[in-house]
């Protein structure tokens, strides 16, 4: 996994998530914003969601850059 996160220090955890869906992928906000809320749930953030992303332990920060990474279901091969 990545040292950086690359998220956005001004965006809550919530946001940096739906980010990928508005902004690369195009997807309606309600929907967008139900995803990253899913995501969250799977990676163990769902009380976090709207702190802010520098105020997030870098376990936490982790977590919600493999959720953005996910938030446009990429095709992963699996072994």
């Amino acid at each position: 996994m990545f040292q950086r996160f690359l998220l956005l220090d001004a965006l809550s955890a919530l946001e940096n998530i739906e980010a990928a869906d508005d902004a690369l992928a195009g997807v309606r906000r309600p929907e967008s914003r139900e995803r990253a809320r899913q995501l969250a749930e799977r990676v163990g953030l769902p009380n976090r969601l709207t702190g802010r992303a520098r105020m997030l332990s870098g376990g936490e920060q982790q977590r919600v850059a493999i959720a953005r990474a996910l938030a446009n279901k990429p095709a992963c091969a699996a072994r």
